[in-house]
């Protein structure tokens, strides 16, 4: 019983942070709603099948839908980002991320001849 309780809880918790992505969303906070969805696709979190049997096929479809935006190299959420009305709270990991792969470019940095 008490097993059964504590599966309940982390279920509730699961789909607490759920609905606050949603909410995230709609609030165009795609900086925090990385963040929160990176956190419930921990592997301490999602491991746990039998919690996540208990949470709802809707939220489990809308978690599906944010993990997406991650994948082949954040293209979905850079789609997203460039077509969302202002204002809005990017996920600055992706504009990092471009950043430093234009400064780790051979062409783009600056050789010892040019520093001297």
């Amino acid at each position: 019983k008490q097993w059964y309780q504590r599966r309940v809880r982390g279920a509730e918790k699961i789909s607490y942070f759920l609905r606050m992505s949603k909410c995230l969303e709609e609030l165009r906070n795609y900086h925090s709603l990385v963040a929160v969805i990176m956190g419930v696709n921990l592997n301490a979190v999602f491991r746990l099948h039998n919690t996540w049997e208990l949470v709802s096929k809707k939220e489990k479809a809308l978690f599906k839908g944010y993990v997406d935006l991650s994948a082949n190299n954040w293209k979905q959420l850079k789609e997203v980002l460039h077509d969302v009305s202002l204002p809005a709270v990017p996920h600055l990991g992706v504009y990092l991320q471009q950043i430093s792969g234009i400064f780790s470019h051979p062409k783009l940095t600056p050789t010892e001849k040019e520093e001297r």
